[in-house]
């Protein structure tokens, strides 16, 4: 990671991933998953001063966490972090405080660029609830990754990594039958890990 970040000095600039990726359930507005608002231009958002609630009220983690610095805005990264209410988690990491959701959007690089594992392990190691999607279900990485294998990153990057793919073979599956052996093969890697420790 680089220089922390001042949350309040970020803006998202030429980024809306969030208005794309995200699925939206809310009275005012809803849309799909990999879907583009219905109102967003080539100029960013056609309403913006009149944005609905759930808009003005979300933060992706970039602007959230100051750790972050420029190179994790998720249209730089391939990555955009969703924090999770600590209310979502499972018992076991709620003492941790709020997870994180690490959305996947620019494919093997972005899971395998400079940082990835180090804060992926960092958070592993602190207790902190890490899940990682790519518009797929997700996967909870602390539970695939030893906690003392946190401390070796070329384990962090070769775990996320493979996580990332079995997510991917599983979206490219249509259906649950044809997702079925993908999240069996995600079940045998977590029972693995779990005897590793």
């Amino acid at each position: 990671m680089k220089r922390r970040a001042d949350p309040s000095s970020k803006s998202c600039g030429a980024c809306n991933l969030c208005c794309i990726e995200l699925p939206i359930e809310t009275p005012e507005l809803r849309k799909k998953a990999q879907t583009p608002c219905s109102h967003l231009t080539d100029k960013g958002c056609g309403i913006y001063a009149n944005r609905f609630p759930i808009c003005r009220q979300f933060l992706c983690g970039w602007r959230l966490f100051p750790e972050l610095g420029e190179e994790w805005r998720p249209d730089l990264s391939g990555i955009m972090i969703v924090q999770v209410a600590q209310a979502d988690l499972p018992d076991a990491y709620r003492p941790a405080g709020h997870g994180m959701q690490f959305l996947v959007v620019g494919g093997e690089d972005a899971v395998t660029r400079p940082g990835v594992a180090e804060y992926v392990a960092d958070q592993v190691s602190r207790g902190v609830a890490v899940y990682l999607t790519a518009n797929t279900p997700r996967a909870l990485i602390n539970e695939y990754l030893p906690a003392a294998a946190s401390r070796d990153l070329p384990t962090v990057r070769r775990i996320v990594l493979h996580l990332y793919r079995l997510l991917m073979a599983a979206r490219a599956k249509k259906g649950f039958l044809g997702m079925l052996p993908h999240f069996y093969r995600l079940h045998v890697e977590k029972q693995r890990a779990a005897v590793k420790r």
